[in-house]
């Protein structure tokens, strides 16, 4: 849109014969330019032709009346036409302002984010050097974690072993006997388990303590190692805890499985069964533990073992 100190009034009439004016020629010619023509051209005919007087007040009348008429279209298709330039033109204004608005949004958005980017900027710089400190330190870390992983690498690749492994599981309860030199009685001097290996060399083979019933605990000793490869055997002490040192029933455990047996009332009794943990290690110093079921069976006053579940500990002998 030009400037209004260059606007001239020619600018003007040219811009409202572009938008309106034009628009409203056709019309003009074709309801009144053509019925003017249409009264005249019967008029020239009949002189023409018929050789007739033309009655020319009447056709100055009407065309007198179309040019009126001509006229008064004109003025009020000009003066509307010049309503529409103005609206036009206030519309264009408006686009205008809006357009300015628009942009200078943007610019102050702009603006706006531009002063967030340097905010963010210092501190990203601050939150960078934070970081750098913290990656010093962190490096330093892993300089001593990497020391102490190389270390852990030995232990790991020794303790590493998910074929070869001792597996030592419990066979039989035997009691040994002998004779009271005094009344010639058999006694029983000791007892304890039956022990057996199906896999590696096992070492400092323990049982841990258990219960026959509440009071009545199961204490053994230790046996140093049992050989491997399903060739290896060996005999673990076990008594029952608190009895004096002469009192040979600490052995018979059977008998002490058939009193706890007893106290369950009822015409059939069922087995009596209690949980053994034996615990071992292999010649790295890697510990296993192998569960097995100990059960009393009352109808025929000995001992059966269950199944074995073996597993590894590690490198400490509880897990």
């Amino acid at each position: 849109m030009s400037d209004s100190s260059n606007f001239t009034f020619k600018d003007y009439f040219r811009r409202l014969w572009a938008d309106s004016l034009r628009h409203s020629v056709p019309w003009a010619r074709d309801q009144i330019g053509w019925a003017a023509l249409m009264v005249m051209l019967p008029a020239l005919a009949a002189l023409i032709i018929h050789q007739s007087k033309i009655d020319w007040p009447v056709v100055k009348t009407t065309l007198l009346l179309y040019a009126v008429a001509f006229v008064i279209y004109g003025v009020i298709h000009y003066v509307r036409a010049g309503y529409e330039v103005y609206e036009r033109m206030a519309k264009d204004d408006k686009l205008l302002r809006d357009a300015l608005e628009e942009r200078t949004r943007l610019w102050s958005t702009a603006t706006n984010a531009n002063a967030g980017i340097v905010f963010a900027h210092e501190q990203t710089k601050e939150e960078l050097e934070r970081v750098r400190n913290e990656l010093q330190g962190i490096t330093k870390l892993t300089a001593e974690m990497r020391e102490q992983l190389q270390a852990k690498d030995s232990e790991i690749s020794r303790i590493s072993k998910p074929d070869r492994c001792p597996i030592v599981l419990l066979t039989d309860w035997r009691v040994n006997y002998g004779v009271n030199m005094e009344s010639g009685d058999p006694v029983a001097i000791n007892g304890g388990f039956q022990l057996q290996s199906e896999g590696e060399t096992a070492h400092e083979i323990t049982l841990e303590e258990f219960e026959i019933e509440p009071s009545v605990t199961v204490a053994s000793r230790m046996v140093p190692h049992i050989t491997g490869h399903q060739i290896g055997s060996g005999f673990m002490l076990a008594w029952i805890k608190g009895k004096q040192l002469t009192d040979f029933s600490k052995w018979e455990l059977a008998e002490a499985f058939r009193r706890a047996s007893d106290k369950n009332t009822g015409l059939w009794k069922p087995n009596y069964c209690r949980t053994l943990h034996l615990t071992y290690r292999d010649h790295s110093e890697f510990y296993y533990r192998t569960t097995q079921e100990l059960i009393y069976v009352p109808v025929k006053g000995e001992f059966e073992f269950g199944p074995i579940k073996h597993e590894k500990l590690g490198l400490r002998k509880s897990a």
